[in-house]
């Protein structure tokens, strides 16, 4: 294993424990979490805030895990194309998780 595996299995790992870490903490939050940067989703805006948050904390979790396998699975396919497969993948997750948390939004909202 070189230093660049070695550095692209840490920061896949590091990323996705901040996936991880935000799912963790939307499961446990009483209020309702935000996704935007900036905004605030108020308590009267969404009608099942256990549910909602559950919702949000398994997005984020789901994301966590792909970007996690994407870092070991580079370990078992020593590829460059792989990696950059697995970048890319990372790229589309970003912009699934906008698309699943505007649905998720709207199946909630009051």
């Amino acid at each position: 294993m070189n230093s660049k595996s070695i550095v692209y299995i840490l920061s896949t790992l590091i990323c996705s424990s901040v996936f991880v870490i935000f799912g963790t903490y939307a499961l446990k939050k009483k209020g309702p979490v935000h996704f935007w940067a900036g905004s605030v989703v108020k308590d009267e805006e969404i009608k099942d805030v256990k549910a909602y948050n559950r919702a949000n904390a398994f997005m984020w979790l789901g994301a966590g895990a792909i970007i996690a396998f994407s870092g070991f699975a580079s370990l078992i396919w020593k590829s460059k194309m792989i990696s950059l497969v697995f970048v890319l993948l990372i790229f589309f997750i970003i912009i699934i998780m906008m698309v699943l948390y505007q649905k998720i939004y709207n199946k909630y909202k009051a």
